[in-house]
């Protein structure tokens, strides 16, 4: 079934410019909403391919290209992402601790891992390419820009990460201090002027990158973590308590989320 829209246009003489009146709320292309949803429904709900998608349309009277399916599937798509950013947003201020915990994935070939959060609000599913303490902050930031804090709480976190008394002498130099990304990196450039401090540095932009994210006032920051007593993640969140002191660990069963 086809739709045909009726668009008015009209000329303007002194601006020398015309104007057309705009279609219906999600109309794109030649597709309207019914199947675009049903295209999108199909294959992340379903599961259904993308060629089996192409068969199914094509059997009940809609020409449309797999090429024009695939575009339907990876492009413009940003709605869905903020949607997604929106609900883990409100799922962390829902309750008063966070349930985490992560599984192999496969991206383009490669080892990666999905990180999942969730409570009895909401499950978000984030996959990176490692599991480190930098990648879960980096989700925990809920999009904002990562910042680094010299303050106490820093100090504190590089003696947890065995940090030598001599580089954080040389680092009080700067307590207190906010640096951005770009100027954090400059910064321990010049107090780690070898290339042989490749690890402390690791430690102190961490130390100072969970520091500056405790005191966020603009997302919410996660107080408890609740998560198995797996090896690979108590080696993951070794130093977690420190910053979270009311982490809980619970050997449980797995659950399927």
């Amino acid at each position: 079934m086809n739709t045909n829209f009726r668009i008015e246009i009209f000329y303007s003489p002194s601006e020398h410019k015309t104007y057309s009146g705009e279609l219906p709320d999600g109309i794109i292309g030649e597709f309207g909403p019914g199947i675009r949803s049903l295209i999108i429904t199909l294959n992340h709900v379903a599961n259904v391919s993308e060629p089996k998608i192409h068969e199914f349309l094509e059997n009940i009277g809609v020409h449309i290209s797999k090429a024009t399916i695939s575009r339907i599937l990876t492009k413009d798509t940003d709605i869905f992402h903020q949607e997604k950013a929106e609900i883990f947003k409100e799922g962390l201020k829902a309750t008063p601790y966070q349930q985490i915990d992560d599984t192999g994935s496969r991206v383009n070939g490669v080892n990666h891992y999905t990180q999942i959060l969730c409570n009895p609000y909401y499950a978000a599913y984030f996959t990176v390419p490692k599991k480190s303490r930098e990648n879960i902050l980096d989700v925990l930031l809920c999009g904002k820009t990562k910042t680094y804090c010299f303050n106490d709480e820093a100090f504190d976190l590089m003696e947890t990460f065995n940090v030598s008394q001599i580089w954080i002498e040389k680092l009080s130099s700067i307590k207190n201090k906010i640096f951005s990304d770009d100027e954090m990196h400059r910064k321990l450039n010049c107090v780690f002027s070898s290339n042989g401090y490749k690890t402390i540095k690791k430690k102190v932009l961490e130390a100072c990158a969970i520091a500056a994210y405790h005191q966020s006032t603009d997302i919410p920051v996660v107080t408890t973590l609740l998560s198995d007593d797996a090896v690979k993640v108590s080696l993951l969140f070794l130093t977690w308590p420190v910053y979270f002191p009311q982490l809980l660990r619970f050997k449980i069963p797995h659950l399927k989320i």
